[in-house]
């Protein structure tokens, strides 16, 4: 609905005078004066027609321009084939002379351009028997013209002193813009063509009679020929076309289109809901049950009413007022894409998904990384959730606000949550999910929530030894319809300059920053200390540091920090300098509380490597030792984990994950 208001305001500002009901705010038939060709030829120089706003993407197309080729915009006049300098972008250019050859003999004819060309030769004077000799599909740099082999003609048989009609057609888009045309033969190397050989284009009439009714039916002819031949028809040279109920549709364009060529009514029908009637789209050339016939992105109506070509999908990268933002860009937004002081707002304030905080350990021992989710729908298997996190043995928090779809009174949902692993769930202040330790398969809840309401949400999961997994379902228990996440999930987006100044739980640390840093955002933890120096996370706040690593945290960066577990110690270089020592003390516990004795612990399992994610390496030490050496070490980085597996072939979780940099 919001789109139909945005949409029918560019409407009105542009169609104004029309009511948003036909094409008579700019009518694309009108013409300027027509540009007069001079009585008699110029001898060394020839003229270049442009013609500006054009956006039609293929210099073939530049014939269905109803100004092209008598009405350009502007006329320049150059003393060899070669254009002065850039002019900009989105124009289309026409030359047409003669060249002279300076003897007889054989001449082969080379095109440059940016962006399209193509470069027509005749047998005569005679622009009846031109022919493209050759032609520039894409672009080229100023002065290349061996980029494609399309660019060199095959050789010609002239007359010196003989005039023969010429003509370059070429169509900038963006970006560089030039065209040049060069030649070899007889005594010469290749060299672009000089005024000493060309002569302007002269005749005492226009190419095509000028008057309303001429100028009409050759539109008209143009239309119906060019949809005859594009959907393969049998073109008829009837005048006036076919059009049975006189609506001024073509007859054949309306059956193909599912009308009818019967009534007349149809013609001012908007099938396609884009603001043109069907007279309109025939008149443009648009689909009339499409309303976005090129998808860029804007409708037919809305490119029409701003002066764009709804055939043209490149349109919609141009920043037609030049504030900064393109065309797409300002309606999606909704400002006015010809007014430079009307910008859209900024960036959205809420985006779906969920803050991501990821650590190693299933207790948040070590945070990791951070980031933003789009929704909550994992089957890791035996992977990592992300990089530098353990596959096996990791927690997880994802914060949210959730946001019901009633739209009155109180209404229960019920959460469906699908895991490998353990999860707690929290809605504002309540554990509505607490089933922490391994839970195969599901975990059911129901909540109740009132209609425009938002709640603080936030699930917690742990990970075990095999396969990971978390999926979660929010079902409406009145409809029981299941509800799209992205409608019913969202955070403030991080760019809005908002989100650094909320503070859910009220402990002084802005949430975003809690996000970022792997605090909890939704519990007061600014007293907590997550480091091995006793700064707690609101003097790392204050002071800009990790409060993992106690390190510096970059501008904009979301930290992975890498710190030491309380049972491990760093290690110590040996003396020859390439051996490490590491040493340990002996777990008491296990993970679930009880305690575990010495001789139950089998192995230390050390994993060592050059890479995070690739700890190659791994040795069993007996479970009655608490130190080890590893000699011969390259010198750089490397990375240390160690965990412990009992009597039962049971693993424990892993240490973190230990740097130590060999010199």
């Amino acid at each position: 609905m919001q789109a139909d208001k945005k949409f029918l305001v560019v409407c009105i500002a542009a169609l104004i005078t029309a009511g948003c009901s036909s094409l008579t705010s700019r009518d694309i038939d009108s013409l300027p004066a027509t540009a007069s060709l001079p009585a008699e030829s110029q001898q060394g120089q020839v003229d270049i027609w442009f013609y500006d706003n054009v956006r039609v993407s293929s210099v073939d197309q530049l014939d269905s321009l109803a100004r092209y080729p008598d009405n350009p915009d502007s006329i320049v006049q150059v003393s060899k084939l070669e254009m002065p300098g850039s002019r900009g972008d989105r124009y289309a250019s026409l030359v047409r002379g003669y060249i002279t050859p300076p003897a007889d003999g054989q001449y082969r004819f080379f095109l440059s351009s940016d962006d399209d060309s193509q470069f027509f030769l005749s047998s005569s004077e005679s622009p009846a028997e031109a022919l493209i000799v050759a032609t520039v599909p894409s672009w080229t740099q100023s002065g290349n013209f061996t980029k494609y082999g399309s660019q060199m003609s095959g050789n010609f048989t002239l007359s010196a002193n003989v005039r023969y009609y010429f003509e370059i057609r070429h169509r900038e888009g963006g970006g560089g813009d030039h065209f040049a045309v060069a030649w070899e033969g007889p005594g010469f190397t290749q060299t672009v063509i000089g005024g000493q050989n060309l002569s302007s284009f002269a005749g005492t009439s226009k190419l095509y009679p000028s008057d309303d009714m001429s100028v009409a039916g050759y539109k008209l002819g143009y239309r119906v020929g060019h949809f005859d031949g594009k959907q393969r028809l049998p073109f008829s040279t009837d005048y006036p076309p076919l059009d049975q109920d006189q609506d001024g549709l073509y007859d054949n364009w309306e059956v193909f289109h599912g009308l009818s060529s019967s009534n007349a009514s149809d013609a001012n029908a908007d099938n396609d809901n884009d603001l043109l009637t069907n007279y309109d789209e025939f008149r443009l050339g648009s689909e009339p049950a499409l309303s976005d016939s090129d998808g860029d992105g804007i409708p037919d109506g809305a490119e029409f009413a701003y002066g764009l070509d709804p055939l043209d999908p490149a349109d919609a990268a141009v920043d037609s007022d030049g504030d900064g933002f393109s065309n797409l860009e300002e309606f999606d937004a909704g400002s006015d894409l010809t007014n430079v002081s009307d910008m859209p707002l900024p960036v959205e304030s809420r985006v779906a998904g969920f803050y991501a905080q990821y650590f190693s350990g299933t207790l948040f021992q070590r945070f990791v990384t951070g980031n933003v989710e789009p929704e909550l729908n994992f089957d890791w298997g035996t992977d990592s959730p992300a990089s530098g996190v353990p596959e096996d043995y990791f927690s997880a928090r994802y914060f949210t606000t959730f946001t019901p779809v009633h739209e009155a009174g109180s209404r229960d949902y019920r959460l469906k949550i699908s895991l490998d692993g353990g999860a707690r769930v929290y809605l504002g202040d309540s554990r509505v999910v607490d089933r922490w330790w391994r839970s195969p398969g599901g975990i059911s809840a129901q909540i109740t929530v009132d209609a425009g309401s938002t709640y603080p949400f936030m699930v917690e999961y742990n990970a075990g030894p095999d396969n990971a997994r978390l999926a979660i379902e929010v079902i409406d228990v009145l409809t029981g319809q299941s509800q799209e996440q992205s409608k019913i999930f969202t955070v403030l987006s991080p760019n809005n300059p908002e989100a650094g100044s909320v503070d859910y739980d009220n402990d002084g640390i802005p949430d975003l920053w809690e996000y970022q840093q792997g605090t909890n955002a939704y519990i007061a933890d600014s007293s907590a200390v997550n480091n091995s120096v006793g700064i707690s996370n609101l003097e790392a706040f204050e002071s800009n540091l990790s409060p993992w690593t106690t390190e510096a945290i970059e501008e904009g960066g979301i930290t992975g920090p890498n710190t030491n577990s309380p049972e491990q110690i760093p290690p110590t270089v040996g003396a020859s300098q390439s051996s490490v020592t590491l040493t340990w003390t002996a777990p008491s516990t296990r993970v679930d509380g009880q305690s575990i004795a010495l001789g139950e612990i089998k192995v230390y399992q050390l994993s060592y490597g050059r890479q995070v994610s690739s700890l190659d390496t791994k040795i069993d030490i007996p479970g009655q030792e608490t130190k080890y050496t590893i000699e011969n070490l390259e010198k750089g980085t490397w990375y240390f984990q160690l965990r412990t597996r009992d009597n039962n072939d049971i693993f424990s979780t892993p240490t973190e994950m230990l740097e130590y940099i060999v010199k």
